[in-house]
């Protein structure tokens, strides 16, 4: 299999799963020192009692639930982009735990979008006449920034300048790979065949830096709006 990098084209292993799979674990080890081996931790395993979810007792180890739905919103949308760009960063520090990460980093990119979409909606859409009475329960990437990009024009912003037609383009593609939020979170689809994407491979630094720019421009839109509508 062959790969475009840049301007030259790169050779990658036909490997099986199997083969990656035991490949990754063997340089993990490898990666290991031999007093690390004798200073290991026990193997975890669940025992009595274990529950996933319980209230926090020490502050260090304290995971906060906003409480009020704006606060909530804001750390979600933010939280998921940011989580996206830390699986970038991981995945292109560790090459072997790309075919792990891969699908967790465009789950978390595409649903930021999403939520950065719906905020803009919902916060901003009302005061312009852009409702959308599905809002919390559509996940349509395109009808979305349609209601977005009434809202930039009502407000005095052209559709087709070159950041709106930027993410415009971005956010396009998101849903044609995955238009109902699950193509990234499964292998198949409802009728049990396994999903299709349009290339073997993404480029994972030209992913990290759009989406750079895509949280840019929420956050610059979201004060923007902010001052026009609320004047």
């Amino acid at each position: 299999m062959r790969i475009a990098t840049g301007e030259e084209t790169e050779s990658l292993p036909g490997l099986g799963i199997a083969s990656l799979v035991a490949a990754n674990k063997y340089n993990r080890l490898r990666a290991m020192k031999f007093e690390d081996l004798l200073q290991s931790e026990p193997y975890r395993w669940p025992r009595k009692g274990d529950l996933p979810l319980k209230a926090a007792k020490r502050s260090k180890s304290a995971g906060p639930l906003a409480t009020d739905a704006v606060s909530r919103t804001v750390f979600i949308m933010d939280g998921f982009m940011r989580a996206g760009e830390e699986l970038a960063d991981v995945a292109l520090r560790e090459p072997l735990r790309r075919h792990e990460l891969v699908f967790p980093m465009l789950y978390c990119y595409r649903h930021a979008i999403e939520t950065g979409l719906k905020w803009i909606v919902g916060q901003y859409g009302r005061q312009v006449g852009v409702t959308r009475p599905d809002l919390n329960h559509t996940h349509n990437l395109v009808d979305l920034w349609g209601d977005c990009l009434k809202i930039y024009e009502a407000c005095g912003t052209k559709a087709d300048n070159e950041a709106n037609s930027a993410v415009g383009r971005a956010v396009k593609q998101f849903h044609n790979w995955d238009k109902a939020g699950i193509r990234f979170r499964y292998a198949t689809s409802k009728h049990g065949g396994t999903v299709k994407f349009q290339y073997d491979h993404i480029d994972i630094e030209n992913l990290k830096d759009v989406m750079t720019g895509i949280h840019n421009f929420f956050s610059g839109s979201d004060g923007w709006l902010n001052d026009i509508v609320n004047a």
